[in-house]
């Protein structure tokens, strides 16, 4: 008995789908991920032109409270809420990032004859201590703010002891409420944060200097 044409046709259809399936899947895109970082304000700090005094600044890592101790972007929109983003993070944890901005922002600010990082075998007069409370993407009524909060300390290096700490809170309007406008927020409220985190560090060695009546930081030539 021959098959009728619509039978055949059937019997094809039913061999080829699963490889059309199969093809369909590896031409699918995966799932993307948008990655962020966050800038340092080395425009605005290299035109502060504070006269360069002949200490070296450690900048020590980052420390980050529960909940910020990682890449993923966290978002609020009920008190004591913290919930993260799935397609977006942060290139790499914040207390890392700011680490870099920290560094990169003493080095454009030109305050101090040189500056390392926690790892050098170089000796240094200061130390600058720095905690990550919070980075959220707040939602409020009627739009939402970026919501950072870190802890100065100015350490005094030869004798292991806490000078000065200062806790500096910001906000900053966010524009889109998703995750690029958060972002973009945030990194608006770090410049704010590290502008005033330098010039407290700078202001309190000065201080130092002139209390205890003795040049400890001449200005470079």
């Amino acid at each position: 008995m021959k098959m009728s044409s619509f039978f055949r046709f059937g019997i094809v259809i039913a061999l080829i789908a699963p490889l059309l399936a199969g093809c369909s899947t590896l031409l699918e895109r995966p799932e993307e991920v948008v990655t962020y970082r966050l800038s340092a304000p080395i425009e605005s700090l290299s035109k502060m032109g504070a006269p360069t005094l002949d200490d070296a600044l450690r900048i020590y890592t980052v420390v980050a409270a529960s909940g910020f101790d990682t890449a993923r972007m966290a978002y609020s929109r009920q008190p004591q809420e913290l919930v993260y983003y799935t397609r977006s993070r942060w290139v790499a944890p914040p207390a890392d990032l700011l680490f870099d901005v920290f560094k990169q922002s003493f080095e454009a600010f030109d305050g101090f004859c040189t500056v390392i990082g926690p790892a050098s075998r170089l000796t240094a007069r200061w130390g600058v201590q720095v905690k990550l409370n919070e980075l959220t993407h707040q939602f409020i009524e009627g739009g939402s703010v970026a919501r950072l909060a870190i802890v100065v300390s100015l350490i005094d290096v030869p004798e292991r002891a806490v000078i000065k700490t200062l806790t500096i809170r910001t906000s900053e309007p966010v524009t889109t409420s998703n995750a690029r406008g958060f972002a973009q927020a945030a990194d608006l409220a770090v410049h704010r944060v590290i502008l005033e985190a330098v010039s407290f560090v700078y202001n309190e060695v000065v201080r130092i200097a002139k209390e205890s009546d003795v040049q400890a930081c001449p200005v470079r030539e």
